[in-house]
């Protein structure tokens, strides 16, 4: 195995530890683990633009060219953006622009952000 190879494992590795820390401790702050969150993700708009998009994803999947991707892959990635997105985007729209200006607060909740996308 590679020795740059071997540093991204541990990279990973150690963010993912970090992670599972971070949703550990803040386990009732964050979405997916909110009452509201499901009935937020099953409104009828959300579930039939989510069918349309997982749906082309899944029939084109074949026909890229790409070996890695087929339509196993495309499911679980439209599903799994579907599960995670909006906790994303909220994730980092509010973290950009925090309302006390730049600072110390900004670097932290981007980096829990982070830490939360590499967990979720």
């Amino acid at each position: 195995m590679e020795t740059g190879f071997k540093i991204y494992m541990a990279g990973w590795g150690l963010a993912l530890v970090a992670g599972v820390v971070v949703f550990v401790l803040k386990r009732k702050a964050i979405l997916p683990t909110c009452p509201g969150y499901f009935k937020f993700l099953t409104t009828p708009w959300k579930v039939n633009t989510f069918v349309i998009a997982a749906t082309g994803m899944t029939v084109i999947a074949p026909y890229t060219g790409d070996p890695t991707w087929d339509t196993v892959d495309a499911l679980f990635m439209s599903v799994l953006t579907y599960l995670t997105a909006p906790v994303g985007g909220g994730d980092f729209i509010s973290h950009i622009a925090p309302t006390s200006g730049v600072g110390g607060s900004l670097y932290r909740g981007l980096s829990l952000a982070v830490l939360r996308q590499l967990v979720v």
